[in-house]
């Protein structure tokens, strides 16, 4: 999961608000304490009704503005902060780009009448629009970023129901993402994100599929009174590559890495062949 930036005119903290229990969700903290209710439409469905349902069943499409309230709730089940309305307005007129899985559902009211409803499995939000993270920017193509803004796509939110999870959608929708940035919007050279940094799962899902780790933010999230570090990884695409700086620095820490190891074996060895001290 992607939770996005922590920017102060994006966002606000979602300990301001009152909710009822935890979500599932990988990006929130294992604080013990505070709760997030699960309010979107999806969770009026049998859990097993949609973990049975294949992933090749599922539809995609981008968001629309009949979808506002259903993408609201879940970004609150997701993720520990909160995107203002302008971010909402953005994704749902297309500004921002959105892949949704979707899959119908029957749904049952409260007054017992059951009725057929396309339902959200999950969805990645993305933008190669010319604001950026600058110290993100250039740790991620070097400082010549800033003449070509938008050679960069990033990810502000993805994420995937608890009910749905290991089942392949998450690599799905990130590999959708992919394709559609490689294959119409070709001047993009990566494509990034920030991971907060507990979130290990998400981690393993990003390395592999080909995101590097770039960078190293400290306390780069603030919620419920905590602070957060965070990693920053591009994916590179169309020819991209990371700056000269960051490849130099991997080549000498994987020098040192293989040095230090044939040290120890060495050391290993040498006390194979001579054996224990003589008491």
């Amino acid at each position: 999961l992607s939770l996005g930036p922590p920017w102060k005119d994006k966002i606000s903290m979602a300990q301001d608000e009152p909710a009822a229990r935890w979500s599932a969700s990988s990006s929130y903290p294992d604080t013990g304490s505070g709760t997030v209710q699960l309010s979107a439409d999806v969770h009026r469905v049998p859990p097993d009704d949609i973990a049975a349902v294949p992933l090749s069943a599922l539809k995609f499409r981008a968001l629309t503005a009949a979808d506002l309230e259903e993408i609201k709730a879940l970004h609150a089940e997701w993720f520990p902060v909160r995107y203002d309305d302008a971010f909402y307005s953005s994704t749902v007129d297309g500004e921002y780009t959105s892949i949704a899985a979707t899959h119908e559902f029957n749904v049952v009211d409260e007054s017992g009448f059951s009725y057929r409803k396309e339902l959200f499995l999950g969805m990645i939000v993305f933008t190669n629009s010319s604001w950026h993270d600058s110290e993100s920017a250039d740790a991620i193509l070097g400082s010549t970023w800033s003449c070509r803004k938008r050679d960069l796509a990033y990810v502000f939110t993805f994420g995937v129901i608890d009910e749905y999870r290991r089942k392949g959608l998450a690599r799905n929708l990130l590999r959708q993402a992919i394709e559609h940035l490689e294959t119409w919007q070709r001047q993009v050279q990566a494509i990034y994100l920030h991971v907060i940094a507990f979130n290990e799962s998400a981690m393993r899902l990003y390395e592999s599929e080909g995101f590097l780790q770039i960078q190293h933010k400290s306390d780069f999230y603030h919620i419920a009174g905590q602070s957060y570090d965070a990693y920053l990884y591009a994916r590179y695409l169309n020819d991209g590559k990371p700056p000269l700086t960051w490849r130099m620095q991997q080549t000498a820490s994987s020098w040192w890495q293989w040095w230090s190891d044939a040290l120890r074996r060495a050391v290993w060895m040498r006390r194979q062949t001579t054996g224990p001290p003589v008491q």
